[in-house]
């Protein structure tokens, strides 16, 4: 297959529908540009906050602790910020913040626009009660405004720096000047605004997956980043920095309630410590005074230090008991740990510490579900199973160390009343004595460890442990987010282009003709013998050369090959019958110049029109209809008519009916065939077409040589499948094929320049 044929293959379908093509890209980006118009458009603004995510709870404020204090460790469920920043409470707190509350739309033909910066005047607002009720204005002239309530239909006069009443809204409308002196035209007669109120519930609802994104840099890394997008860019900017402010003080706020509250207790000890601790001391200074005793011996010294120092781990083990009794009785009233605390040196137990926290985060996102779906959906109990199995382990934690602190309180106890036991047996006196130390020196332990205690918190309270630091700003978006005016104009293109590809391509498809030999060949795996050239058409300018083709310039290939062909059978094919798969392919026009072709060459031929349903080879030859073949076949004397050519006689059709179509089956059919052949030399059969009729099929057998024609751009190329069926089913038969009204330009491409010299086509 030619290069140059290739390429037209490809090329032709779409420069034929180039119109259809360049139609179809003009009406893409017109409805593109319509689609562009009224969708609206979008801001997207973003900003970055620095997560400070150390455990700070009340363990870590030193409460329990060692003296030389806790070390805080990052957070492994750095994670479960980003859905703090998804929450409905903590968008409620942001919204609260920002005053969205009324808005200014300007209605358009298609759409309305919320007008923030840009609005021609101010609104304000001094109450309104009704959030399902609007305003409709049309500006009328200078300062002047039709004010409409939607949907009572009450309406009433607006003009500047009035306070209206209409339905619940009570209202002001002020003249923005310095946007009026530098926009005119944003204020005219006859635009229309509409004045709207939104709820805080419905402003928090506009809020979600769709217009905020919010993620981390990395999982390793504390850095979240937000994006919201809004139609006002500066609702955009504002929105990103107040949620992050939002959660900053949030934060803030829930360290302070946790602060105060153990604050609380401590100060409650405090001052039950401090009645102790006087009462301890006046007793002690009353016994000295009233027994003259100054000192006491070495050995009463260390037993005191001894029972003080059992004495101060008592109150230790106590202090830890209260709080997880307060932890267990939480835990038993099924409440939520979200808001709780727990002041217990057993967070710094790794495993119990953990599922604490875990406990919280699942109580933080069955929180969340509960936003978004019911309680009895398959999310939300997934997360209440997670949590009741927690709940249990922690319950069973808690009572296993509560047992453990009654053990070892049980051991002190004993130890302390060991210790008293050796202390009876000193004297009286300094047994009172050293009893009246101890409970000063435990009082005073207890008085300066609780204080030492709650000056850490105090100092806690005031410092910022959660120094959350907002590293990225939210700025004012210049560009629109959405709609992508290049991405949609390109894929309007790529469409356009792509519908247009397909139609040329199919209707190349359903209208392709066929066009080349070398195409029949690979297609219908049959050989083509030779091509019939076209007819130069007649031109009527009287400057172009004209050249009147002549039956052997036209049939001059078929004849070269028929005679190529008959020196490779060894004998030339005497009977040529003549068919097509449809009507029109030009088999009687081939028929009738080959018959004269050869006639001129000095054959003797006859020229049989076979075609009994459709006779038309008469016409050509300029002779009688009948009688003819159809008399023959019937047994009647066929009339073979001479022709103006003494070397060409002519068998016309006959008057034929359907009794006589079956003639070609008989037995007389045969004879007649062989005694034409003893008559000419040459006999060209002119048949039905074949893909129609079959009652050719007796010519086609009997046939020396069956050319099979088709005509270039005519044949369609979708019917080769059916033709090259019907050639299976003649497979057997000496059959070739021929290309009729072919160019001469065809055969050799490229030299259609050079072929203009001999031949106009």
């Amino acid at each position: 297959m030619h290069f140059q044929k290739e390429v037209k293959l490809l090329v032709l379908p779409l420069l034929k529908s180039a119109p259809v093509i360049l139609i179809l890209v003009v009406l893409a980006l017109l409805g593109m540009k319509r689609a562009v118009t009224l969708m609206t458009p979008t801001y997207r603004a973003s900003g970055a906050i620095k997560i400070n995510n150390l455990e700070y709870s009340q363990s870590g404020f030193l409460l329990f602790g060692k003296d030389e204090g806790v070390r805080h460790q990052q957070n492994q469920t750095f994670l479960t910020e980003l859905e703090i920043f998804r929450s409905r409470d903590l968008i409620k707190s942001a919204l609260q913040e920002l005053d969205w509350e009324y808005s200014i739309y300007r209605v358009g033909r298609f759409r309305e626009a919320e007008l923030g910066v840009e609005s021609p005047f101010l609104l304000e607002v001094d109450s309104t009660t009704n959030t399902q009720e609007s305003i409709n204005l049309t500006y009328r002239t200078e300062g002047d405004f039709r004010a409409q309530l939607v949907p009572a239909g009450d309406t009433l006069v607006v003009t500047w720096g009035e306070q209206y009443t209409l339905g619940s809204w009570q209202f002001t409308l002020q003249p923005r000047e310095d946007f009026l002196a530098e926009n005119p035209a944003s204020l005219r007669p006859g635009d229309q605004f509409r004045l709207r109120a939104q709820s805080l519930d419905k402003l928090v609802s506009g809020v979600n997956e769709s217009n905020l994104f919010v993620k981390a840099v990395e999982k390793d890394v504390s850095i979240i980043k937000i994006y919201f997008k809004h139609e006002r860019p500066e609702k955009t900017q504002a929105f990103v920095d107040q949620l992050m402010l939002s959660y900053i003080d949030e934060c803030r706020r829930a360290k302070a309630e946790q602060t105060d509250t153990t604050l609380l207790y401590l100060d409650q000890q405090l001052s039950g410590v401090a009645r102790k601790l006087t009462n301890a001391e006046a007793q002690l200074a009353r016994f000295r005074t009233e027994s003259g005793t100054v000192d006491t011996k070495l050995e009463t010294d260390a037993q005191l230090r001894g029972i003080s120092q059992l004495d101060q781990q008592k109150m230790d083990i106590q202090l830890r008991k209260g709080e997880l009794e307060k932890l267990y009785q939480y835990l038993l009233d099924g409440q939520n740990l979200v808001d709780f605390s727990p002041n217990l040196e057993t967070l710094q137990d790794v495993v119990f510490r953990e599922s604490f926290l875990q406990m919280q985060q699942f109580e933080i996102q069955k929180q969340d579900l509960l936003q978004r779906y019911v309680p009895s959906s398959e999310e939300v109990q997934h997360v209440v199973l997670k949590i009741n199995k927690l709940r249990t382990f922690l319950n069973e934690s808690v009572r296993n160390t509560l047992d453990k602190l009654d053990y070892q309180l049980e051991e002190l106890k004993v130890a302390v009343d060991d210790a008293s036991a050796e202390l009876h047996e000193l004297p009286e006196r300094e047994q009172t004595l050293i009893q009246l130390q101890r409970n000063v020196s435990l009082n005073e332990a207890m008085y300066n460890y609780l204080v030492r205690k709650r000056t850490e918190l105090s100092i806690h309270r005031s410092s910022n442990l959660y120094p959350h630091k907002i590293i990225d700003h939210a700025r004012l978006p210049e560009t629109l987010a959405a709609p992508n005016k290049p991405l949609l104009y390109g894929l309007a293109i790529l469409l356009a282009l792509m519908a247009g590809m397909t139609f040329a391509y199919m209707r190349h498809y359903f209208s392709a003709r066929v066009r080349y030999a070398e195409d029949l060949e690979e297609k219908l795996e049959v050989p083509v013998l030779a091509n019939v050239y076209r007819q130069v058409k007649r031109s009527y300018l009287p400057w172009r050369r004209q050249h009147a083709a002549t039956g052997f310039e036209l049939c001059s290939n078929l004849m070269a090959n028929l005679h190529h062909y008959g020196l490779q059978k060894e004998q030339q094919p005497k009977l040529l019958v003549l068919t097509s798969m449809t009507p029109g392919e030009g088999k009687s026009f081939v028929g009738y110049h080959l018959a004269k072709s050869m006639a001129d060459s000095g054959h003797k031929v006859l020229l049989v029109d076979a075609d009994l349903r459709n006779p038309g080879l008469h016409l050509k030859v300029s002779r009688n209809s009948s009688p003819g073949l159809a008399e023959a076949l019937r047994g009647e004397m066929a009339a073979i008519q001479t022709t103006e050519n003494s070397n060409l006689d002519f068998l016309a059709a006959g008057q034929s009916d359907l009794s006589t179509l079956a003639g070609c089956f008989g037995p007389g059919f045969s004879a007649m065939v062989e005694a034409l052949r003893e008559e000419y030399d040459y006999i060209i059969v002119d048949t039905p077409p074949i893909g129609l009729f079959q009652e050719q099929s007796p010519w086609i057998e009997t046939a020396d040589l069956n050319l099979f024609i088709l005509r270039a751009d005519y044949t369609r190329t979708r019917l080769l499948r059916a033709i090259k069926k019907q050639l299976v089913e003649l497979d057997g038969t000496p059959l070739r094929l021929v290309l009729n009204d072919t160019l001469r330009a065809r055969t050799l491409p490229g030299y259609s320049r050079m072929l203009k010299s001999y031949y106009q086509s």
